[in-house]
């Protein structure tokens, strides 16, 4: 049986067309569903009508479409089909037994036939449709995505199989019986992610015509969101599928841009004021789409287009470039989104001197408007890349004047003790600083005083903010709050903020003056948790069930220092800042370039809390130029507190002491006494990885992200089970579930941007399955095994 859904409201223009399609298929074993949403013409008498003539009618009527699932059957057997089809469409006579003859032939989930499309005027129509007939099984969706991404555009010309469920024929209606915006792509989008088999039928069944009730001009200002919102929708759809790869993400950019190129010609030809064209400009560029299309360097080569991509999107961003320029004057409250266009749209065009007026336009603004401290980011910017131009030169003397002679107005955000040391240093600078206000983030103690200064939130400090009360904000808080409060500030407008390293706080630690500590957030990206990385694979103590295999590395091995030095420089075009992250090993001392490792490291990522994970054996009066790099570069010991070092805990803190470098403990209060087993060969111990991940705390708690030759993977798992495998000839689980086609993110060729990984990361994924918390805990006491004759029973549980 087939099922057939028309919703209908004030459609008495076209429900003639739509319904006589039905009524005349070839194939006649159907029921018709004509569900009315409130309409106030004749169409209720028109299906009544209807109804009365051909008992395979149904007429429901509703004030919305949100209850199919209610009309319908409640079971369904596997033949069956539903469809769905709009007063604006038509079927073909043979589309019901074409399409439901494809479907059984081929056991499809989803039968898709080509349609065309009928606008109000010639250069409205189009035509969707495929070559070839194409069959495709679930895995095959990501490698055939540009060919059948138009199909999902919209529910109709398609059987589902009745056991999808109604959901993905549904259409929501507004209060007044209008489908909503980007409904269908939802729907169709979710009933792919829950099909097996999908198939596109090469000839054209459907017909699509200009709704003559509803506003479809393609070129109404407000388009972009739309274009926008289905960019959104289809990366979503792509990265469920994990189909997320170079070429469809590109494909993807291809379609926004066409959609941007006539949004632009329409915009800036409009008869509306040059203010209302800025704020709709600015809004956008500054949009998820945009922003992505701006920053692909690499637009086309996947289809071997790239010159002529590139060379498109540089002529769109040059015609608004010239009309920026073009522009006699700017209104105030215009100037700084009307410099942010045109220096993404100079940057764009690589037109330099275009994008170095729109910095200094931006400059004079800012200084007109008493905002010192935010017209010192752009012009000491400026002074880098034209340090010969007088006009900046000039600006940058008096604006180096006027702040000479004004304190800087301070908010910090932290009522704790971090705040409170901020708080003591601000006091010691004389009246280089001003404190103005506390901030508590979490909202727990506003409009209270903490040493006589008022505590407010973050919306009332962005209030601030602007109104120039305050124009430096300082976060004095642990690196893991850093992401919570940069996102909060970043949606409520706030442009320009600092951090401190969190060596600032740490007690008999030589600090600098404020000013020097201060570490500008770039808003432009989000920070990463937390990574760790080997400097050396092996270890010279080797203990019994070492986690990371080091007593399976029998000769000496360093990491590669150069791949670090490109690995660790990339993660910085992608992250502000890391929250956290390890120098490790095996035994990192044994490398005689970890001073290296550090400076890179911290020239990179300036706030991040960074640490050297050592056994602490080798630490002597001999190392004394790397304690001095780690005292200048902001690094610690983490030391593992195993028995042999733990006997010399009070040598080793007085070494450290004296040397001014900071070292924490594993263990406080007694050594580590044992490791547990980590390699799983029986899956019966494996659960599901989002309930590991819950009820773990990963991604708060409990940090994984491991960093080695170019690729970033979510488990350590991956880059070291290696070791394991290549010793005993066993195959583990837990290496192929962080292989490349799953997990590792290769960080040199990754299309995506820092916010799009951290939507990878922050998930839970397969080899979270193997720290399921049921599962058996098998210990081994603590001791150190060398390095011959290891026996595999070491680390596998039950063995």
């Amino acid at each position: 049986m087939i099922y057939i859904i028309t919703t209908t409201h004030n459609s008495h223009k076209m429900l003639n067309r739509a319904v006589d399609s039905v009524l005349s298929q070839s194939y006649s074993d159907f029921v018709y569903y004509l569900i009315d949403c409130a309409s106030t013409d004749d169409t209720r008498e028109m299906i009544c009508n209807y109804a009365l003539k051909d008992n395979r009618i149904r007429v429901f009527y509703d004030n919305d479409s949100s209850n199919i699932e209610n009309i319908l059957p409640r079971t369904f057997s596997e033949n069956d089909y539903i469809c769905a089809l709009d007063v604006n469409h038509a079927y073909d006579p043979a589309f019901l037994e074409t399409m439901l003859q494809f479907a059984s032939e081929h056991d499809l989930d989803i039968a898709c036939c080509g349609s065309d499309k009928f606008g109000t005027a010639e250069e409205d129509n189009s035509t969707v449709s495929v070559d070839k007939t194409l069959v495709l099984k679930a895995e095959e969706f990501s490698t055939f995505f540009t060919e059948y991404f138009e199909f999902m555009k919209f529910t109709e010309g398609k059987l589902y199989r009745a056991t999808l469920g109604s959901k993905c024929i549904e259409k929501n209606k507004d209060s007044l019986g209008k489908c909503k915006d980007f409904d269908d792509f939802e729907r169709v989008s979710s009933a792919f992610q829950n099909s097996q088999r999908v198939g596109f039928f090469s000839k054209i069944l459907h017909y699509e015509y200009a709704n003559p009730e509803v506003i479809t001009n393609t070129k109404k200002l407000d388009y972009f969101q739309k274009d926008n919102r289905r960019y959104e929708q289809v990366y979503k759809y792509l990265m469920q599928i994990k189909a997320d790869c170079p070429r469809n993400i590109e494909f993807l950019l291809y379609l926004y841009m066409n959609g941007l190129e006539e949004t632009l010609q329409t915009l800036l030809t409009k008869t509306i004021k040059d203010s209302g064209k800025i704020d709709i400009l600015f809004e956008i560029l500054m949009c998820p789409a945009s922003i992505k299309l701006v920053s692909e360097s690499q637009l086309g080569s996947h289809f071997g287009q790239y010159e002529q991509w590139t060379a498109r999107r540089k002529q769109i961003f040059l015609t608004l470039s010239d009309w920026l320029l073009s522009r006699e004057e700017v209104p105030d409250e215009q100037v700084e989104r009307y410099c942010a266009i045109g220096e993404i749209a100079a940057a764009i065009t690589e037109t330099s001197d275009a994008w170095v007026l729109f910095k200094k336009i931006r400059v004079q603004f800012l200084m007109e408007n008493k905002r010192y401290g935010e017209a010192n980011t752009y012009i000491k910017e400026l002074r880098e890349l034209i340090p010969q131009d007088s006009e900046v030169a000039s600006i940058n003397y008096e604006l180096e004047s006027i702040m000479s002679k004004q304190s800087k107005k301070v908010a910090i955000i932290g009522v704790n003790n971090h705040g409170m040391i901020l708080k003591q240093r601000i006091d010691q600078s004389g009246d280089e600083y001003k404190l103005i206000v506390f901030c508590d983030e979490t909202g727990k103690n506003i409009d209270k005083y903490l040493e006589n200064k008022k505590i407010v939130s973050l919306e009332v400090l962005t209030r601030m903010y602007k109104n120039l009360e305050i124009d430096t904000i300082i976060i004095a808080n642990v690196c893991y709050a850093y992401r919570a409060i940069q996102n909060a500030l970043r949606l409520l407008g706030v442009p320009e903020f600092y951090v401190v390293n969190q060596f600032y706080y740490m007690r008999d630690v030589e600090k600098g003056d404020l000013a020097s500590e201060l570490i500008r957030v770039d808003v432009s990206k989000p920070d990463l948790k937390y990574y760790e990385t080997h400097v050396a694979d092996h270890c010279n103590l080797n203990c019994k069930a070492c986690s990371h295999y080091c007593n399976l590395v029998k000769e000496p091995k360093m990491c590669d220092l150069e791949q670090y030095h490109k690995d660790v420089r990339k993660l910085g075009d992608l992250w502000w800042n890391v929250s956290r992250l390890r120098l490790m090993g095996g035994e990192p001392l044994l490398n005689p370039e970890l001073q290296e490792w550090i400076k890179v490291t911290r020239e990179v990522f300036p706030a991040a809390d960074m640490s050297v994970v050592t056994n602490g054996l080798l630490l002597g009066e001999h190392l004394a130029p790397l304690f001095e790099v780690m005292r200048n570069y902001r690094c610690v010991f983490h030391i593992s507190a195993y028995p042999p070092i733990y006997e010399k805990r009070e040598q080793v803190t007085a070494l450290l002491k004296k040397h001014g470098v900071y070292g924490e403990w594993s263990g406080d209060t007694i050594p580590i006494q044992s490791f547990n087993k980590s390699v799983i060969l029986n899956e019966s111990y494996v659960g599901d990885p989002v309930d590991s991940w819950t009820r773990r705390k990963c991604g708060s708690t409990i940090l994984c992200n491991f960093l080695r030759d170019g690729y970033l993977y979510p488990c350590g798992s991956g880059p070291l089970n290696y070791i394991f495998e290549d010793c005993y000839g066993v195959k583990t689980n837990q290496l192929s579930d962080t292989e490349v086609s799953k997990l590792r993110i290769d960080l040199h060729n990754t299309k995506l941007d820092g916010w799009e990984l951290n939507n990878i990361l922050d998930k839970p994924h397969e080899a979270c399955r193997y720290c399921n918390p049921d599962r058996k805990i098998e210990t081994v006491p603590w001791t150190a095994r060398g390095k011959f004759d290891v026996p595999m029973s070491d680390w596998v549980i039950d063995c």
